[in-house]
């Protein structure tokens, strides 16, 4: 979800109605841009914005570990998409840039361990893994292609915060349909429910 969300809402915040609203002095450099454009995304702000689900991200998994062991991998997952949820709904809804920053820090706490190869039998553990990668690549194109579509749209950053959400809500509901993982639950001294 994390990698999917990095692509997603970063790819995103080049188009010209989100800069329009949130970073308009680089619409203006880029106007005045002669050999190079990038040149004019060279912005503390945007570098603040972009970076934040990042740091966020690394910061949740550096304490990942120890909360899942608290709280299993389930629930972690539940929250997890919660926290997603909440910071695509925040940056959907944002006004200024201290919101969209909010939003991304949520964001960047709302990626999960990896629960597949703790479920699958030891034989097809590799195989789930590697389709997880599959997906990761597949949700990178599905994110540009969507960025895409909607970057010549006036409210096109309305549209990819909100097909997000819908991902995040998928990620709850399916989350909390599903069993926690008995390496978590024996960690938690549930080994009857193991």
């Amino acid at each position: 979800m994390s990698i999917f969300s990095v692509n997603y809402i970063i790819g995103g915040v080049t188009t010209r109605p989100f800069l329009e609203k949130f970073f308009p002095s680089i619409l203006k450099n880029a106007a005045g841009a002669e050999t190079n454009v990038y040149c004019a995304y060279d912005s503390q702000i945007l570098t603040s914005f972009t970076s934040s689900l990042c740091i966020a991200g690394l910061a949740a998994s550096l304490v990942a570990s120890r909360f899942t062991a608290a709280l299993g991998h389930r629930n972690i997952m539940v929250l997890g998409g919660r926290n997603f949820f909440a910071g695509v709904a925040i940056n959907g809804a944002a006004e200024n840039i201290t919101i969209l920053i909010l939003g991304c820090i949520l964001l960047g706490f709302g990626g999960t361990p990896v629960y597949l190869s703790k479920m699958a039998p030891p034989k097809w553990q590799g195989a789930f893994n590697t389709g997880f990668q599959f997906f990761i690549g597949i949700s990178v194109v599905a994110a540009n292609c969507i960025n895409y579509d909607t970057a010549s749209l006036h409210l096109g950053w309305h549209i990819y915060f909100g097909l997000a959400m819908i991902l995040a809500a998928v990620m709850i509901l399916g989350a909390s349909l599903i069993s926690d993982t008995p390496s978590s639950l024996v960690e938690r001294s549930k080994i009857e429910q193991a």
